[in-house]
């Protein structure tokens, strides 16, 4: 018998369990489960989320120690532990903006060692995971994810573990006033961000951080002044909304750009907007709208790199995307995601024709178009076919929330 306690891991770090072990605990190996290839970014993290939640309390197990490979995954083992009451550990690399946003939410340790840290939780039985997610925290998350380039990925997850903790009211509101005046001006993949890491991120944003509890103290202790100021061109986000149908979607483009305007070219999915791209004469395009990509019509919320990886490759430059599916960090060019009401849930991108001329006033918030509000209402809406997978994605289409909500289950 062993008094040590029990932290489960999940980690691809194959010498973890043994570090574990030396800081006084008893490692449980954990793997991540399984989904889907073809399935979205929210999808996967509802699958994730719900299976651990399931298989966790079966472990006895007193704390958790995780990385993951995507966004996804990680907010999906995030929400497990909030849900299960579980001192957690986040052991990601800062390689992407939402693994930043973590770190800054208080579940990653910060210049500890982070085995020392996830027994020593396990042995005190705190901080939950859940206790650490709270409005200030989840604001100070918000800001650092969207100053390393997060944009709408970091909003979606940030808003789904939101809904997950207790007394945390109006994130919906955070989201619209925070976002908009907190420009991305440092890549995660930039010398400065290798250089300075979150430690420079924190003290960049100086007062705008709220000094919250993390798993390794406060979070403002870690914030080490920058040896430079970063160089990197900025990007703002911005969110626009059809006066007449509600219609909203967020604008991810650069700092000082006040309207986005052109013809549009309409596309049922991601896989015809590559076709077309690599078949050539899209050159002219002013804005492609990318839909059936949303959380119900995915299904789940598609991230669309590939058509991201197809308009880099083919050269297309000067155009502007708008979709209701999600938009690729670092991508090129003008992004309108997020678009809801979705095609899937007859939201009006879905009576988008090609030849419409629309218009995103960024300055104001406001999407104009060419097309009168009765000959909107006599076209056919265009609704994605039903997805062909399996029961759980199934189910997922039928009731999930708005990305802005959280592409979560109702």
């Amino acid at each position: 018998m062993t008094d040590a306690p029990r932290i489960g891991v999940l980690s691809h770090d194959s010498d973890f369990a043994e570090k574990v072990g030396e800081a006084g605990g008893e490692a449980v190996p954990l793997s991540m489960p399984e989904f889907y290839g073809e399935w979205g970014v929210a999808l996967v993290r509802e699958w994730v989320s719900d299976r651990l939640e399931v298989s966790l309390p079966f472990l006895g197990l007193d704390a958790l120690a995780f990385d993951a490979d995507s966004p996804e995954e990680l907010a999906g083992v995030a929400i497990a532990a909030i849900r299960t009451g579980l001192p957690a550990v986040c052991l990601a690399r800062p390689e992407t903006p939402f693994s930043v946003a973590v770190a800054a939410l208080g579940i990653s340790p910060l210049g500890e060692d982070p085995a020392e840290v996830v027994v020593r939780a396990a042995k005190d039985a705190r901080p939950e995971a859940g206790s650490l997610v709270e409005n200030f925290s989840l604001a100070n998350a918000l800001r650092a994810g969207l100053t390393v380039g997060g944009g709408p990925e970091v909003m979606v997850h940030l808003a789904a573990m939101a809904k997950e903790a207790d007394g945390v009211v109006g994130f919906d509101q955070m989201l619209r006033v925070l976002a908009p005046e907190t420009p991305a001006f440092v890549s995660v993949f930039s010398e400065w961000f290798e250089a300075n890491g979150i430690p420079g991120v924190l003290s960049l944003l100086g007062d705008d951080i709220h000094d919250t509890r993390t798993v390794s103290g406060s979070l403002k202790s870690h914030a080490r002044a920058a040896s430079s100021e970063p160089s990197d061109e900025r990007f703002e986000v911005s969110f626009v909304k059809a006066r007449t149908s509600g219609a909203e979607a967020v604008c991810l483009a650069s700092e000082g750009l006040t309207e986005v305007e052109g013809v549009c070219r309409v596309f049922d999915s991601e896989a015809d907007a590559v076709e077309a791209v690599f078949g050539g004469g899209v050159e002219d395009v002013g804005i492609f709208v990318v839909r059936g990509c949303g959380p119900r019509g995915y299904p789940g919320l598609c991230r669309l790199d590939e058509f991201a990886h197809a308009i880099e490759e083919a050269g297309v430059e000067g155009a502007s995307i708008l979709t209701d599916g999600l938009a690729p960090e670092e991508a090129p060019g003008v992004w309108i995601s997020l678009f809801s009401p979705e095609s899937a849930s007859r939201g009006i991108i879905s009576r988008l024709e090609d030849g419409d001329f629309l218009k995103f006033d960024l300055t104001d918030g406001r999407i104009l178009t060419s097309v009168g509000a009765r000959d909107f209402a006599r076209r056919k809406r265009v609704k994605p076919d039903p997805p062909q997978t399996s029961a759980y994605a199934a189910r997922y289409a039928k009731a999930a929330t708005t990305a802005l909500d959280g592409a979560s289950f109702r």
